[in-house]
């Protein structure tokens, strides 16, 4: 028993000098990281940091904090948020100048990574600008080649001879066809825009010497050619419904990127792209549609209406659908017929009619109702046959037994 009690006694004190020699070794390699962090040795300031925590087996504040202040010296900020949060679970027990000192730091890691994403960010954009920048000029570049060739080979044909019987001694440029595509050339068969645009869709004259024109591969986009000033005054780049080129109210609805804006025929941007439906202006206003999810349970949504002025403004809020429960509402002669209410299912039940201030002038009672055309509108009555053709008072002027279609 005696020998059993002398071993634990030598095996205690050895355990004890070990500890100590490493709690020793430790405070040495931590003061040798303190000085080769104010000698700006920062990579050989967290070696001798490691190495004091492999000595303790553990780390603590003190080690936490040189660290951080490293870290951050070094400019790697992301291990020095860390090493901040793991000295946040030793801050109740800790000296409270270090504490002060260490907890300085949140803000300036912050500020520290938000200045390297936006340097990060800026330098991103400057790389895409000089590619796209390159990318533009050596098209260019083949264009004109393109273009020159193509000049000397046309110069043998008769176009000089049409182009004077069609347009006498004018300096306007025309379009022409080549390999199944159209661009603009001058009366010399000088290639002012290059043979790119669709000859399935050709230009259309929108007056003023300005043409809709289209680009149709891979998919058909388009823009707008000023022929007097011999360029596009609108990048090929859009799309439009059907490729209809609809200018009312001196406004075009275009979209690009799934968002919708509005385009005067000066090739400007007036309205910009930021809807998610659009149609055309009538009578000063354009509907304009939002997806709205009416059931969260099975993730049912809706386009819903509402309606802008010329300046982009939404003066009739995101609420309706068209007379025909589907398409988008439009003013005819003050009034849009539009439905409202929604029924258990989640649709739009009523249809009534509105003015362009969004009241009610004829109230929501039709199954279906079309626009004001005259005076009149036809409009179908829940539970009744054929068609009644109303006014604006809502007096029934005629009825059509045998009709269905309301005519939106």
């Amino acid at each position: 028993m005696k020998k059993i009690l002398v071993l634990i006694a030598l095996l205690t004190v050895a355990v004890t000098s070990y500890s100590q020699s490493n709690n020793d070794k430790a405070l040495a390699y931590y003061k040798e990281a303190m000085r080769l962090f104010k000698a700006g040795s920062y990579s050989k300031t967290i070696e001798y940091l490691n190495l004091t925590e492999d000595m303790l087996s553990s780390t603590n504040p003190r080690i936490l904090n040189l660290k951080v202040k490293t870290y951050f010296a070094a400019e790697n900020y992301v291990k020095a948020q860390q090493c901040l949060e793991e000295f946040l679970k030793f801050s109740e027990n800790t000296d409270a100048k270090m504490k002060e000192e260490t907890l300085s730091y949140i803000v300036k890691i912050e500020n520290a990574i938000n200045a390297e994403a936006a340097r990060i960010e800026r330098e991103r954009i400057a790389e895409a600008r000089r590619k796209e920048k390159e990318r533009l000029e050596e098209i260019r570049r083949k264009e004109t080649e393109e273009a020159a060739q193509l000049a000397e080979r046309l110069k043998r044909n008769n176009f000089k001879k049409r182009y004077k019987e069609k347009y006498g001694d004018s300096d306007r440029y025309v379009f022409e066809k080549k390999d199944g595509k159209i661009g603009l050339v001058d009366k010399n068969y000088n290639v002012i825009i290059p043979f790119k645009y669709s000859s399935s869709s050709p230009p259309k004259d929108l007056g003023g010497n300005i043409y809709g024109v289209a680009l149709s591969y891979p998919l058909y986009k388009y823009g707008l050619v000023d022929i007097k000033k011999g360029k596009e005054i609108l990048e090929c780049k859009y799309y439009m419904h059907n490729g209809r080129f609809e200018f009312n109210d001196g406004l075009l609805p275009i979209s690009f990127d799934s968002k919708w804006g509005y385009v005067n025929k000066k090739g400007e941007i007036v309205i910009p792209l930021k809807f998610e439906h659009a149609e055309s202006f009538s009578e000063g206003m354009a509907s304009v549609g939002k997806d709205i999810i009416i059931r969260e349970a099975d993730n049912f949504s809706l386009i819903l209406w509402g309606f802008i002025d010329k300046t982009g403004k939404l003066v009739i809020p995101y609420r309706y659908q068209g007379g025909d429960g589907y398409g988008a509402p439009i003013f005819r002669e003050g009034l849009a017929a539009v439905k409202d209410e929604l029924d258990d299912s989640g649709w739009r039940k009523s249809i009534g009619y509105i003015d362009q201030k969004g009241n009610i002038a004829i109230p929501f009672r039709y199954y279906k109702a079309g626009s004001f055309r005259n005076g009149e509108a036809k409009v179908k009555v829940y539970g009744k046959k054929g068609i009644r053709v109303i006014n604006k008072q809502e007096k029934v002027l005629r009825k059509y037994k045998h009709l269905t279609s309301v005519g939106y």
